[in-house]
């Protein structure tokens, strides 16, 4: 097990435009990942205690309360409480990524305006797997991502200088309440979504040793593409004798999030929730977000055809005192949309780069997963991960295995 200094917290760190996703290394050295939905709402500065006699949950992603002291957000977000994730998807005001076209693209999260959205998720995010690894007070090599194009375009210095400093997390309430962490920012590296993926898609950690996924090593073989499909963005990354082509690598702006609103607004207006919505305002719906949506409708029915390939999805909700309404067909329906949009896309780099193999990762594979399946029956050369269950946690994955990498480089040298 390769000897890291023990107050560096070592992780991969996703930041998208439907959750956070973390990867860290425990103390055992073994990967762990979780995630946060990026969504936030400015709460009350100090614990709302109602003397529930109920205990507590055990869940420490359930309610997060906390007070992020950091002067790299605006000054008027500095001394504000916020909750994150799930607590935060009930409340009126809270404030999500914004779809701004008919693909999924969403807004600039870079921008001053929105970065607080991702910047107060991500410093809890680190603060949850400080915790987990039983400390208080760490140093955070950062390792996070940038869409390709992005990438291209801004560099990694402005992203980073919004990362580095000291920042400091308190849980007001939740099952952390009253510790506070301390996270020190000072070195770190922008990755290339997508391009970057590949160490996701061969290796892994296991007690503090890289080990490598042998049989993918032989699948890949030197020509291959891999195709990132996240909320926001698709990235396609081009290989060629196993060296990343800079000028065919590219993104588009075709992302999940605009089929799941979709979806979502259709499962309003369904006849059956007729009654229910004269209760309501008008922006509401069966599902608070679209992490919420994604996480109890979609993968519970997702994982099932993962594990037969024969299965036949059956999606049905419910909103308030309506239970049990069949939206297969609506759910369906978009996510062909998706896919054939996906597919064509794919399958338009695929021809254009002229390689072997098709790598496609990220969660839009899971959302997608009923049709793109169908790709990877016709053609061979069309790869999905090993393993199918995490292809939303490549990317983090990978972030965080270019981080111990370098650790263990720093150490060697």
């Amino acid at each position: 097990m390769v000897n890291i200094e023990s107050s560096k917290l070592i992780g991969g760190y996703d930041s998208g435009n439907d959750k956070l996703k973390v990867s860290y290394l425990d103390k055992e050295g073994e990967i762990q990942s979780f995630d946060i939905a990026t969504v936030i709402a400015e709460a009350p500065v100090s614990k709302v205690d109602l003397k529930s006699s109920k205990e507590n949950s055990s869940n420490d992603l359930e309610l997060l309360h906390v007070r992020v002291r950091s002067d790299n957000l605006n000054s008027k977000d500095r001394d504000k409480a916020w909750y994150v994730g799930e607590y935060a998807k009930n409340l009126d005001d809270k404030v999500e990524p914004i779809v701004i076209d008919e693909n999924g693209k969403t807004e600039d999260k870079f921008s001053q305006q929105n970065k607080k959205l991702h910047l107060i998720p991500l410093f809890t995010g680190m603060a949850i797997a400080a915790l987990r690894s039983n400390q208080t007070k760490v140093n955070v090599p950062f390792s996070g991502g940038l869409p390709i194009e992005d990438f291209k375009n801004r560099g990694e210095e402005q992203i980073l200088n919004m990362i580095f400093g000291t920042h400091q997390v308190e849980f007001i309430d939740g099952v952390h309440e009253g510790k506070t962490v301390e996270i020190e920012i000072s070195e770190g590296s922008i990755n290339v979504e997508g391009v970057h993926s590949i160490l996701g898609l061969m290796f892994t950690i296991e007690r503090g040793e890289i080990k490598d996924f042998k049989d993918m090593a032989n699948v890949l073989g030197n020509d291959f593409t891999i195709n990132d499909l996240g909320a926001g963005t698709t990235d396609n990354a081009l290989f060629k004798n196993g060296v990343l082509n800079k000028t065919l690598s590219t993104n588009t702006d075709v992302g999940t999030n605009f089929f799941i609103d979709e979806i979502i607004k259709k499962i309003r207006n369904k006849n059956e929730f007729e009654e229910v919505r004269e209760y309501v305002k008008e922006n509401e719906s069966p599902y608070k977000t679209r992490e919420e949506f994604i996480q109890t409708l979609i993968m519970p029915e997702v994982e099932k055809m993962i594990n037969d390939e024969k299965y036949k999805p059956r999606f049905n909700t419910k909103w308030g005192f309506v239970n049990n309404v069949d939206v297969t067909d609506i759910v369906m329906e978009e996510m062909k949309k998706y896919a054939d949009r996906q597919i064509k896309d794919l399958m338009s780099f695929w021809i254009k780069t002229n390689t072997e193999k098709m790598v496609v990762v990220g969660g839009g594979l899971l959302f997608g997963y009923y049709y793109l399946r169908d790709l990877k029956k016709k053609h061979a050369g069309f790869v999905f991960p090993t393993e199918l269950k995490e292809a939303a946690y490549i990317t983090s994955r990978s972030y965080l295995l270019a981080n111990f990498m370098k650790q263990v480089d720093t150490i060697d040298a």
